[in-house]
């Protein structure tokens, strides 16, 4: 019997021995290169504060991107806690804004927002923010049109995850933990007006693609805005040759035909590497002689540099003058 007691006894330890050994978490994650996978670069996030993470989550959080009504994407792995969901972590790092400014993602939420509250109500996620969200920020020119696509970002960054199809933004006003409400005004819909905002569902209108990069660029050739057009164009091409530089850039799109319109045919084909893509244009430009003329067919080459941008050889080809 006394034997039967300290085997139970040494199980009991060594159980106990193999649980706590199960405590220590882990919270680093690897970077990635960029474009190893997916649309954007990928960023190692580690949990604020202490706590054991219980795994880790790839996300994809949208930014703002070259001052444009567009959402771009940065992937993220998130390392979890007991303390933090990974939509907590999505919001916070919109809060925080992006780290690479430089490649054209920007801020939209003003840097002293806190998160007040997430939970799932209703079938829906709803996120209070505190009051300073609805703070004007000049310095990053965030008002209420900046605070439309702010809401925009979180909704589309939360949803993209598949769990909730619909996400509410509320707002502490009185700082009590309440949140309340925007009115459309408030919130930069002001198509609503003073209506209450509802619970928002994806909004793929804002999202960053291969053709809105296109329509982007070329619509900044029509234009005459080189400056957004250079801040299309891939750094590096498809071969390996480097982006001139900004004047010789800017003289090389000065020189092409004068853009008068242009139109997508056939959709956009992408190589099986995901890294390279092809759009058909029809373009419609000014000839030497000042006349009016079509160019039917052209192709356009894209390179993946975490977003899609236009291969700077490649356009001016399609728009040279001849």
């Amino acid at each position: 019997m006394k034997n039967r007691l300290r085997f139970a006894s040494l199980l009991i330890a060594a159980l106990l021995l193999v649980l706590s050994g199960c405590t220590a978490g882990f919270y680093g994650v690897e970077e990635r290169e960029a474009g190893d996978e997916g649309y954007g670069s990928v960023r190692a996030v580690l949990p604020s504060g202490e706590g054991t993470a219980s795994g880790r989550i790839p996300a994809t959080v949208y930014f703002r991107y070259l001052d444009q009504e567009l959402l771009a994407p940065v992937d993220y792995e998130f390392s979890l806690s007991a303390l933090s969901t990974v939509e907590e972590m999505i919001v916070q790092r919109l809060i925080d804004g992006p780290e690479d400014p430089g490649l054209g993602f920007g801020r939209l939420f003003n840097p002293d927002t806190r998160i007040v509250q997430i939970k799932e109500q209703n079938g829906y996620l709803s996120v209070t923010l505190s009051q300073e969200f609805l703070a004007d920020y000049e310095d990053m020119g965030l008002d209420a049109s900046a605070r439309r696509l702010a809401i925009l970002s979180l909704v589309d960054s939360i949803t993209e995850l598949g769990q909730y199809s619909r996400v509410l933004v509320l707002v502490d006003r009185q700082g009590n933990g309440t949140g309340s409400r925007l009115t459309g005004n408030e919130a930069g819909f002001t198509e609503l007006g003073v209506r209450a905002l509802e619970p928002l569902s994806r909004d793929a209108s804002v999202l960053l693609t291969a053709q809105k990069v296109v329509q982007t660029a070329l619509q900044a050739m029509v234009d005459r805005d080189f400056s957004t057009v250079e801040s299309c164009l891939a750094r590096s091409d498809f071969d390996g040759s480097a982006l001139p530089d900004s004047r010789t850039v800017q003289d090389g799109l000065a020189a092409c035909s004068s853009l008068i319109s242009f139109s997508l045919r056939d959709g956009i084909t992408v190589s099986a590497d995901g890294q390279r893509a092809t759009a058909t244009l029809d373009y419609s430009y000014v000839d030497p002689t000042g006349l009016p003329t079509e160019r039917l067919s052209v192709p356009l080459r894209l390179v993946r540099e975490n977003v899609w941008k236009v291969s700077y050889a490649s356009l001016l080809a399609g728009l040279s003058q001849r």
